[in-house]
């Protein structure tokens, strides 16, 4: 399956079942993902236009096992609107002979 399959048929299942973050991310790991884009918004319509999501998202990544690291995305990928996280490598099953 192509990556791009792969993304969309994650998005897919997350959507169906209305997951919650702490879910999705449990998946894309498990589905063997390295990489998902979180987007929580720029935080304009909040009171006084900051951002409240953006901390509490960094906040609870930290302290996710699957997570490796993230970064604020590029501007194409929706800037100080979006995170890009890193998945930890999944475990390797090996095969019986």
């Amino acid at each position: 399956m192509q990556l791009a399959q792969k993304y969309q048929a994650l998005l897919d299942e997350a959507q169906r079942r209305q997951l919650p973050d702490v879910e999705f991310i449990r998946l894309a790991h498990r589905t063997g993902l390295r990489c998902v884009r979180i987007i929580h918004g720029k935080g304009l319509g909040s009171p006084g236009k900051t951002p409240v999501l953006k901390g509490r998202v960094q906040a609870w990544l930290v302290q996710k096992k699957e997570v490796l690291a993230f970064v604020q995305a590029r501007p194409m990928d929706g800037g100080a609107g979006a995170l890009v996280v890193l998945l930890q490598p999944g475990k390797r099953r090996v095969a019986a002979p």
